[in-house]
């Protein structure tokens, strides 16, 4: 069973086929629930899973602005869409990494940490999604523990995001410069 998960996220198709239900989650539904949020607010917001970091004084200013049924909505959607997005970006790098770093990952000894790394972003990403919800549901009360908490995962969610994204290009590169020095 193992190989054949390996086979799969390895194969350049796979790539291709979660680049589109990426580019689906990212264009339409995420987009969907920007512009949702921003209309309740009655101008242009920036949730808080796209900051770097976050302070208390933040976090109850932006949920200030976006009102009962714009927080409603920004609790809904991080446990509907927001919980979906992680898995398919996820799935998505995990399959680029595994087509980039193919050779090495079917190597002997097998390097199959590499195709976990994507794992990592994943994790930080969820755990952010519960500690916004948390703080919607007790807004106006801002527990700073939570909030702490919300923002260190945010922060490490963005480095492991960068990391991953470099892994996978490295080995994108890598596999185009070898393809390539073979002519």
């Amino acid at each position: 069973m193992q190989q054949h998960i390996i086979r799969f996220l390895t194969h350049g198709r796979t790539s291709v086929v979660l680049l589109g239900v990426y580019l689906f989650m990212a264009l339409v539904v995420m987009n969907y629930g920007s512009n949702t949020m921003n209309a309740l607010a009655g101008k242009t917001i920036q949730p808080l899973d796209l900051h770097f970091s976050y302070t208390s004084e933040q976090v109850h200013a932006l949920f200030t602005e976006l009102n009962e049924k714009g927080r409603a909505f920004y609790a809904l959607f991080e446990l509907a869409a927001d919980t979906a997005y992680p898995v398919v970006y996820t799935l998505f790098m995990c399959s680029l990494i595994g087509f980039g770093w193919k050779k090495v990952i079917l190597a002997q000894p097998p390097q199959y940490w590499l195709l976990l790394l994507p794992l990592t972003t994943f994790i930080f990403d969820l755990l952010e999604n519960i500690c916004i919800v948390v703080l919607l549901r007790n807004y106006p009360v801002m527990p700073d523990n939570i909030v702490v908490w919300g923002s260190l995962f945010t922060s490490l969610k963005w480095t492991s995001a960068g990391i991953v994204g470099l892994t996978a290009l490295a080995g994108l590169l890598k596999r185009l410069i070898a393809a390539y020095t073979k002519e």
